[in-house]
């Protein structure tokens, strides 16, 4: 998984061509790690979670707000990335 968004968030040109042969190597990549278990453990990297208890929908909120301020945050960000250009363009 993080090796397909990699490529598709580094490049800045991605047909689907490309995208569905780097899918294909990233499931042979992963059942072929699942059939060696290199680490001898059982699990598929290294740094394999696992959670001992469910979330609590009290927390639901909390998350959206994070979610909702990391949107405007980014969109802030995007609108004065092209000011800026604008600015730069103009002088």
């Amino acid at each position: 998984g993080g090796v397909l968004f990699s490529l598709e968030m580094l490049s800045s040109y991605f047909p689907p061509k490309t995208i569905w042969r780097s899918f294909y190597c990233a499931i042979v990549a992963a059942i072929t790690l699942r059939g060696i278990d290199p680490l001898h453990s059982g699990k598929l990297v290294a740094f394999e979670i696992t959670y001992h208890y469910a979330f609590g929908w009290f927390e639901m909120p909390v998350f959206v707000m994070l979610g909702a301020i990391g949107g405007l945050v980014g969109t802030l960000m995007l609108k004065l990335m092209v000011w800026y250009a604008y600015l730069r363009k103009s002088s």
